[in-house]
């Protein structure tokens, strides 16, 4: 099974450029035109689907996405409306949305999927409350021995880039505490931070997807200031063959020449 990744999509409204410089909605044609060529057999989209969470950034990401031959499943990022992705998306959300949160599973995979909710209203920072710890033991406990991706948009672990770990998931030891007593979780996979980061944690690996618009620059150390560039856009492709192992590979979508076979 081929499940690919994209992540922070950062969409606006038709003709309008992120930071009035990058065409992030052309970054997004050109992965899903990648996609279309790849095959996977679902694509996480790990949230912040629109920069600004207005619905006319909705419909242009719904106008590119309706090019992709697989099926999709979205996850709503800090930068994203849930009121707004339920007037446009409507029941192609979770199957759990009702309520204040957008999170659901995914059943008719070899891999189980569970997307968790991490948005806080008015905040970039994620948390997961006591409800939706509650509602993921629930659902996790519903199917004890198939494999399970848990997908979320903020990673609930430190990375090193002091002002996005200022923004990541709260509550993450209550997280790892629910995880722990579910060993089907073969992954957690996350967005939020625009770099390919993978870390052992809470004794399963998780792993956070590239941006498909602008990445984060890898700053470590105090005080370093959070910047964007124009690293290549990628996303994650996730193999399963069975087994324990999840392989994660990252696919970069620019134009790089045609390979070249070794001698």
């Amino acid at each position: 099974m081929l499940l690919a990744q994209i992540s922070d999509t950062h969409i606006l409204a038709q003709g309008r450029l992120l930071f009035g410089t990058l065409d992030s909605a052309e970054h997004l044609e050109r992965t899903v035109a990648h996609l279309n060529r790849v095959e996977p057999d679902y694509v996480l989209v790990t949230g912040d689907i629109a920069d600004d969470g207005a619905v006319a950034s909705y419909r242009n990401f719904e106008r590119i996405l309706s090019r992709l031959k697989a099926p999709y499943l979205l996850l709503a990022g800090n930068h994203d409306s849930r009121d707004n992705m339920r007037e446009v998306f409507g029941d192609r959300l979770p199957g759990e949305n009702a309520g204040p949160f957008i999170q659901g599973t995914v059943e008719d995979l070899s891999l189980r999927l569970v997307s968790l909710d991490t948005v806080q209203p008015g905040s970039d920072a994620g948390l997961v409350c006591q409800a939706r710890l509650d509602w993921l033991d629930r659902v996790l406990s519903q199917e004890p021995q198939r494999p399970t991706v848990v997908a979320m948009h903020h990673p609930p672990f430190a990375t090193g880039i002091e002002e996005s770990d200022a923004i990541m998931c709260a509550n993450g030891p209550a997280l790892a505490a629910v995880i722990a007593r579910h060993p089907q979780v073969v992954r957690i996979a996350c967005g939020h931070i625009h770099r390919p980061i993978a870390v052992q944690w809470a004794g399963r690996t998780a792993s956070v997807a590239p941006s498909t618009a602008h990445q984060v620059e890898l700053g470590l150390g105090d005080g370093k200031p959070m910047s964007w560039l124009l690293e290549p856009p990628g996303y994650h492709l996730h193999v399963w063959y069975g087994g324990a192992d999840l392989i994660t590979h990252v696919n970069y979508t620019g134009d790089y020449g045609p390979a070249t076979k070794f001698d």
